[in-house]
């Protein structure tokens, strides 16, 4: 399919790599509005919906040399060509004609690892820089030299001034300025600079002039022209400025951004200086989401919209010309919006067509924020719907007013909101009225259940609020709940008759008793059943959760794997059109060495580890996969409608997700942790899907990990069927006579992967180490610089 873009007449061919279930198209139907139109694609792999406001994933699958992104952005080169470029740990492309090209400035030389590039003005003549893991390297007059060594330069600046331009350039540990061939050193602590590292550098070019600032672990500071001048942030969330970022116009009026843990700042500029008492701030104490986040990187758009890029993914909030932040409303984007992790490095840039390119540990997004401005009208909410009414697990007629029998115990309602802009941002809240005193929080679920509903009329409201943060509803429903037959009101007649005969003054006491005692009962029946009813949903949820890691738990995966089971089999039994997305790949996660671990720092710091890995692996997998805690140090990861062929994919990303970084267990220790991974697919005969049964495969992963572990420890072994049909795999595998080893006696092909290198340090090696770069690539370079 071909995409024409109505404004530049750019076409764009959009194939499955773009998402689409299959190339072979049917049909096209547009529906929604013109304010929000909805194209729907039928293909023979299924249905799909044309989302054009979702960020677009560039990594190496489409032409990286590798995942983790370290620069990026767009300039003229040297040989006259202007294009993007992208800076990776394994070296540096730049789009070309024909697709993402290697970068390498000297003919036939290695491709560098790249953070940053600009130009300079030096006595009219136009001087290239390229800050490399090798150094830092100047073109000029056709000739390249090196003019700083490595480590010394990750981010560049150019600032005019009347002589001609200054060139910046900063590493963790000092700033260098460029004037008049000379290199002086700024370290921080010294002359004005706070501090003890390097975290931000920015500048604002106004005219002919340029303003420049730095961000340190203990504020921000100006450089002033001779000599830095520390800037007052009393609002500050943190006093470690990991960001700057101005946003003002050509006279130099507007806001300097500075991003922190927890949160973000702006003070406001006039003719580029700051504004003294202007401070504001926007904290995790006016939106959760902003807790444990560290913004690295701050970027807006034409609309003058802020994005936040942090390590809990990306923010967006429409900042008001004056005011107060603290009403602003933040929008987060995730994985389930396109992008290719969360974790984003300073990599950012905003190119002439005011995309935004956004550069992580797995690839760079590209989000074009004119498609949203193109559907930005006033649009009515989206319709919300009651779609659904089950009684016991028995679907019901949905009508207004039913009424709900004695004997009735247990009953669900299920609503749906009819929006397809960011679906899994969706969210609804409920009360029912005579139950609820006020509306419940918002929540994912698209039901709500009430076991045992005391006798009475009520009435479900459901509110439902889309991706944007337009509220729906509500939508209501009412019913009765009537009582048993010895409440009714004809029992209570027939009471009374029968006790006519005992004479007026004994029916009266015998009346106004039992009114007393029913009155009594019906208020004790009531709370009790009420308090019943709250439990029993408490109770619900508890059951399928790990309390100390916030995982679904093995009672859970018992309770909901079997639909999947059956799925994976139909799909290999009667394939569809697509062949992908059709298996489950089920991932065995074993901690290594963990009892080493608990018996030297504690089971406190073993406790801390979980919950971190847990964390970490919500991030790495899927919305649609499961991580179950298994017992123990093991985690079970379900990868759900994938293909068996990109098993190993996954399993490096999961290795490098919890031995890429070392685990904090308290305020200046730091521990490092690896696991062992065993992975096998269900079904594991695509000939015969059911020759081999669920817990038959878990075995082959259990397998799997003890050679992953026997053989160094810290990979992956994955186990596909080989040439040995299912039932001699099964038999030879399962037989309690069998030995661990077992898996080399058949004929079954192993996948290996490892795992990302770990210095052999002691596990409670807790001596303090100053932070490094914030590049991995410039801890390879060495001391001295190697050819370009």
């Amino acid at each position: 399919m071909v995409h024409i873009d109505e404004e530049t007449g750019a076409w764009e061919i959009l194939s499955r790599t773009a998402g689409l279930p299959s190339d072979y198209l049917y049909t096209l139907l547009n529906t929604g509005t013109s304010g929000q139109p909805t194209l729907w694609i039928a293909t023979t792999g299924g249905l799909a919906r044309l989302d054009s406001t979702r960020w677009h994933t560039i990594d190496s699958r489409s032409g990286l040399p590798s995942d983790t992104v370290v620069g990026a952005g767009e300039t003229a080169f040297p040989d006259g060509r202007t294009s993007y470029w992208v800076g990776t740990t394994n070296g540096t492309v730049r789009l070309g004609p024909s697709g993402w090209e290697l970068y390498r400035p000297l003919a036939g030389g290695p491709s560098p690892v790249v953070f940053d590039m600009t130009w300079t003005l030096e006595k009219q003549e136009r001087v290239f820089w390229l800050a490399t893991a090798q150094g830092l390297f100047r073109h000029t007059g056709g000739t390249w030299s090196l003019a700083l060594p490595p480590i010394d330069a990750y981010f560049l600046r150019t600032v005019p001034t009347p002589d001609g331009d200054d060139l910046w350039a900063g590493s963790v540990y000092r700033l260098r300025r460029h004037s008049g061939g000379h290199w002086p050193n700024f370290l921080p602590g010294d002359g004005g600079l706070p501090g003890r590292e390097i975290t931000a550098l920015q500048s604002l070019t106004t005219g002919s002039r340029g303003t420049l600032w730095a961000g340190t672990d203990a504020g921000a500071a100006e450089w002033t022209g001779d000599r830095w001048q520390p800037e007052a942030a009393p609002c500050l969330p943190h006093p470690e400025v990991l960001a700057l970022y101005p946003s003002a116009n050509s006279a130099g009026d507007g806001w300097l951004w500075l991003g922190a843990r927890e949160g973000v700042a702006r003070m406001r500029l006039a003719a580029g200086r700051v504004v003294p008492g202007s401070c504001q701030a926007l904290t995790k104490d006016h939106h959760s989401q902003l807790k444990n986040a560290q913004i690295v990187q701050i970027l807006s758009d034409a609309e003058d919209r802020i994005y936040l890029f942090s390590d809990q993914g990306v923010f967006r909030l429409a900042a008001p010309t004056g005011g107060s932040l603290e009403t602003t409303r933040l929008e987060a984007f995730d994985t389930e919006d396109g992008l290719p992790g969360i974790h984003f490095t300073r990599a950012s840039f905003v190119d002439h067509q005011g995309r935004i390119w956004s550069g992580s540990a797995a690839g760079i997004a590209l989000f074009d924020p004119r498609h949203e401005l193109r559907h930005s009208a006033s649009v009515p909410p989206a319709p919300l719907r009651i779609e659904r009414l089950l009684v016991d697990g028995q679907e019901r007629p949905l009508a207004p007013g039913f009424e709900l029998r004695p004997q009735e115990k247990r009953l669900t309602i299920e609503f749906a909101l009819l929006s397809f802009e960011r679906e899994h941002a969706i969210r609804f809240r409920t009360q029912l009225s005579g139950l609820d005193a006020q509306p419940g929080a918002w929540s994912r679920e698209t039901h709500i259940s009430y076991d045992r509903l005391p006798p009475g009329a009520y009435t479900l409201k459901v509110w439902g609020r889309n991706g944007e943060g337009t509220v729906s509803g509500p939508a209501t429903l009412g019913f009765r709940v009537l009582p048993p037959v010895w409440r009714a009101p004809w029992a209570f007649a027939l009471y009374a008759l029968a006790a006519g005969g005992l004479g007026t003054v004994v029916v009266r006491l015998r009346v106004r008793s039992l009114a007393r005692r029913a009155a009594h009962l019906e208020e004790l029946v009531a709370e009790r059943t009420h308090e019943l009813a709250e439990a029993n949903h408490r109770l619900e949820l508890a059951s399928f959760t790990d309390p100390l890691t916030g995982l679904q738990n093995r009672r859970f995966l018992a309770a909901t794997i079997q639909p999947d089971m059956l799925q994976a089999i139909r799909n290999h039994r009667d394939p569809p059109g697509d062949p992908l997305h059709r298996d489950l790949v089920v991932y065995l996660l074993d901690l290594d060495h963990f009892k080493r671990l608990n018996d030297r720092a504690g089971h406190d710091a073993g406790d801390a580890v979980l919950v971190e890995i847990a964390r970490r692996l919500r991030q790495t997998i899927r919305a649609s996969d499961l991580a179950v805690r298994w017992g123990g140090e093991e985690i079970l990861v379900i990868s759900r409608w994938t293909d068996r062929a990109a098993g190993a994919l996954l399993a490096e990303r999961l290795l490098e997700a919890v031995g890429g970084r070392p685990f904090r267990i308290g305020v200046d220790r730091t521990v490092p942790v690896t696991v062992s991974i065993g992975w096998a697919p269900f079904p594991w005969s695509g000939e015969d899907p059911e020759a081999v049964l669920f817990e038959e495969v878990l075995s082959l992963a259990d397998h799997a990990l003890y050679l992953a572990k026997r053989n160094g420890r810290n990979r992956s072994v994955g186990a596909l069927p080989g040439g040995s049909p299912a039932e001699e795999v099964v038999e030879r595998i399962l037989r309690e006579d069998v030995s661990l080893h077992a898996l080399e006696g058949v004929q079954v092909e192993l996948v290996w992967s490892a795992g990302p290198e770990v210095a052999a340090a002691d596990l409670l090696d807790t001596t303090p180490r100053l932070r490094g770069p914030a590049h991995p690539a410039a801890q390879e370079a060495g001391d001295a610089p190697p050819p370009l």
